[in-house]
């Protein structure tokens, strides 16, 4: 049988659990919960079933109900529909490459499959919620050109803010200082 959006395939009274659900499934069978399908317990996460990450690793936020419409498209392919794994103001840790660099080298947070794969959007970037992120455009308004700055986990473009007259953005793109970029070998 077919199983539901993000649920499990019951055959002969077994649950077999989908991907979206291993974990999940894995839960509720060392809760004794043997023959269980998502539907049987509402709005259940791990957060709400008092299962929490372990102290040294983040977890992020709750998923939000999905909609039936595509709002991402696969990072790794550029085409067809892609559901997320990361919460907007994070982004996946090498979605759009066939190997991952960055798994073990930066501090990550659990997805919504419950892998350390999340990590918090950068300064000068904003990531909208499709697992990627997005470097701020520039601004190009006279006497005010150059990078924009935003808070770490920004989500939208709007997050994104230029600088004052005669400041410009940090290395970091993390806070506006005074022009130094026409006193150095900057390119």
């Amino acid at each position: 049988s077919a199983a539901p959006p993000g649920g499990e395939m019951v055959r002969a009274g077994h649950a077999f659990p989908t991907a979206g659900t291993l974990l999940f499934a894995e839960l509720l069978s060392a809760l004794g919960v043997v023959e269980a399908s998502v539907a049987e317990i509402p709005n259940a996460t791990s957060r709400s079933l008092g299962i929490q990450a372990p102290p040294h690793m983040a977890q992020v936020p709750n998923r939000p109900t999905i909609l039936d419409t595509c709002v991402c498209t696969n990072p790794a392919t550029q085409s067809g529909c892609y559901e997320p794994v990361c919460p907007a103001g994070y982004y996946r840790c090498c979605a759009s490459c066939t190997e991952s660099t960055c798994f073990g080298s930066v501090q990550m947070e659990l997805s919504w499959r419950g892998i350390p794969e999340c990590i918090p959007c950068a300064h000068g970037d904003y990531c909208p919620g499709c697992d990627t992120f997005e470097t701020c455009p520039p601004n190009d308004r006279p006497g005010r050109e150059g990078p924009r700055i935003s808070a770490e986990k920004s989500k939208a473009i709007s997050d994104c803010e230029a600088c004052a007259i005669g400041q410009e953005a940090d290395l970091d793109a993390a806070l506006c200082v005074q022009r130094y970029s026409d006193q150095c070998n900057m390119p």
